[in-house]
């Protein structure tokens, strides 16, 4: 199960998360003014207040903001940058649909690495900065260095081309953020590793203790050292079917004593990007030729390390050996494995599973679909800048709708703030699933007055037309029952009907249910007939009811009458009002166009009837005795 963490503690999170969301941009300026005049008592900010009471009392709607709030008068002023359309270091905004979403951590791999990275964490934030010295202490045992010391050396941008510091630095700041985000009451509910991210993901989801990560972290980078420059790895906008397609092409244009499958897919990140891997030679190659003869775009990434590839092989053995002490638990929550593609109990994270997650090619795609499939709909990518954030979405593809893709700490994050409260912030906007009370407390007395929605009025004039008075059912061809034609369809007319709409319906009762009555479908079969044949000379027959159309249920009813005029057949149809559902067939009728009106009998018309001989009480009566109450 999800660890929670422990409720706010303003010792080590000292500044506060003020929340507030618009339908527009516009309303969300004017609510940002409407707020920032009401920060200005020292206790704006306290335990329950004006802060916990917007939280608890308003709605998340789409448009939202977050102010990293420090004081009363920095809240304000942040507040007041964001109602005139200025930009302010406390700021951060969303947009998003999702609230209290499962939320997955997406760790990233290789590549999302720069000279700089952990500094303004480790300066902000006490919880990454004692995760971050756990962290150090173990590699320090375990490699004979300090990732502190290396972290601020002169040489950390060359440094970083090792992948022995690389991947230390990576796993360390993903490890030290996890924490972080811990602290702040940001907890994941699965995990997610693009290639060597599954290191920290292994360890976030408890699958393997700090201890044994590092050792992974370790020796996996230690046995690929020695292939450094032997090749490289560029990224393809392509698929992976089209991407193989491409590499068979390719080789044969190859001179003959080119090395067999010399470029091999070494990822595959999402339906429209896969990553290469091969001799930097040959890539080079690769890369002009792919887009000379289509036009693609095929980017190397800096690295310098063959990873994915058969050139990896004569290290199994080695690496398999290393981690021969590994010592995988039973995972707390999902591990969705970018090396298999799918969902992988804790326990299965042994050597031979590390050996194919350096060796395999990544099936990240894959990953993404099994999680969002099992329900993960809110994505935040853990790393020390975001590089798997396209992937996530274009994985997700046209169901991302309904989901958020986010990330943790990014280059471009202002000096001034702490980039793991940004984070945070990103998170609850997102969406994201928050630890109950860890950063909102319970609202509590004096209750404040919050502000009421600012509705951007805006005029809207619609020009007359036929289509329109059509569809409003405001020309003479509507009718009360079958209602107004569907435009698109001119045989096919839809009417939403209740019992209430139609008074005079509501008195046909059969036990506590409104029925429409059998006359009505006759009623609106002849007249659905007669407007599709262009005439009022129509017979209709073989009418029969199916089903019995019940008009007082709670939503009411939205009707459909289809006309085949080709064919001579009428149907009734009804399903919930505003539902997607399939609509249910109530009647079938056939009808034929005569060739002359049809005269009514020459009968005289029966006198008036006197009052003894109204028997029509005893009707209501015996149909009450019935179950039929007409009213």
């Amino acid at each position: 199960g999800r660890a929670l963490p422990a409720r706010h503690n303003p010792d080590t999170i000292p500044e506060r998360l003020f929340v507030t969301s618009a339908f527009s941009d516009e309303a969300l300026r004017a609510l940002a003014a409407d707020y920032g005049a009401r920060f200005t008592a020292p206790d704006s900010l306290a335990p329950g207040g004006l802060i916990d009471q917007a939280w608890a009392a308003r709605g998340l709607l789409p448009k939202r903001l977050a102010v990293l709030a420090c004081s009363p008068e920095q809240t304000a002023e942040a507040l007041a940058a964001h109602a005139a359309g200025l930009k302010h270091p406390a700021i951060v905004t969303a947009e998003s649909r999702l609230r209290d979403a499962p939320t997955l951590f997406a760790y990233s791999g290789n590549g999302a690495q720069y000279a700089g990275m952990c500094r303004l964490a480790l300066r902000h934030d006490g919880a990454y900065r004692e995760m971050f010295a756990r962290i150090d202490r173990e590699f320090t045992q375990a490699a004979g260095w300090s990732l502190e010391e290396r972290l601020h050396a002169p040489s950390l941008k060359t440094d970083l081309a090792e992948v022995t510091v690389a991947q230390a630095l990576l796993f360390a700041d993903q490890a030290a953020q996890t924490a972080a985000l811990r602290a702040r009451g940001l907890v994941a509910d699965a995990v997610i590793g693009h290639s060597g991210g599954e290191i920290a993901a292994a360890w976030a989801c408890g699958a393997l203790d700090l201890a044994d990560a590092v050792k992974l972290v370790v020796n996996r980078s230690r046995v690929i050292a020695p292939l450094a420059g032997q090749g490289g790895m560029p990224a393809l906008q392509t698929s992976a079917s089209n991407a193989e397609l491409l590499l068979a092409e390719f080789s044969a244009t190859c001179p003959p004593d080119t090395p067999r499958h010399a470029i091999a897919l070494a990822a595959v990140n999402s339906p429209r990007s896969v990553t290469l891997v091969g001799p930097s030679g040959t890539l080079d190659s690769f890369a002009r030729w792919v887009k000379r003869q289509h036009r693609l775009g095929c980017v190397l990434l800096s690295v310098n390390y063959p990873y994915h590839s058969v050139m990896q092989d004569p290290f199994e053995a080695e690496l398999i050996s290393a981690l021969a002490g590994l010592n995988p638990k039973r995972a707390q929550i999902p591990f969705f494995s970018a090396t298999r593609g799918a969902a992988v109990e804790g326990v299965a994270l042994d050597s031979h599973y590390w050996w194919q997650n350096m060796r395999q090619p990544v099936r990240f795609e894959e990953a993404v679909k099994a999680a969002f499939t099992q329900g993960y709909r809110a994505f935040i990518e853990i790393g020390p800048q975001p590089v798997l954030a396209n992937y996530l979405a274009d994985s997700i593809g046209d169901d991302m709708a309904s989901a958020s893709v986010t990330h943790t700490l990014a280059k471009s994050d202002p000096d001034t703030s702490n980039p793991l409260a940004r984070a945070t912030a990103r998170a609850v906007l997102n969406g994201c699933r928050l630890a109950e009370g860890a950063l909102f407390a319970a609202p509590s007395a004096p209750r404040v007055a919050l502000p009421h929605y600012p509705w951007q009025n805006t005029p809207l004039q619609v020009t007359d037309s036929p289509m329109l008075r059509r569809a409003l059912g405001l020309d003479a061809a509507y009718h009360p029952l079958l209602g107004a034609q569907v435009t698109t369809q001119p045989a096919v007319w839809s009417r939403e009907l209740d019992d209430r709409m139609l008074p005079t319906l509501a008195d046909h009762k059969v036990g506590r249910e409104v029925l429409l009555p059998a006359t009505a479908f006759a009623e609106m079969a002849f007249a659905a007939a007669a407007h599709a044949a262009g005439t009022d000379t129509v017979e209709i027959f073989d009418l029969d009811i199916s089903a019995p159309l019940v008009l007082s249920v709670a939503k009411g009813v939205e009707m459909q009458t289809v006309v085949d005029v080709e064919n001579g057949q009428i149907r009734i149809m009804s399903r919930p009002r505003l539902s997607e559902d399939s609509f249910r067939n109530h009647m079938r009728a056939r009808f034929s166009v005569l060739a002359a009106p049809t005269l009514p009998p020459a009968v005289p018309a029966p006198a008036p009837i006197t009052p003894a001989e109204d028997e029509g009480r005893g009707v209501y009566v015996m149909g009450a005795l019935s179950g039929l109450r007409y009213g």
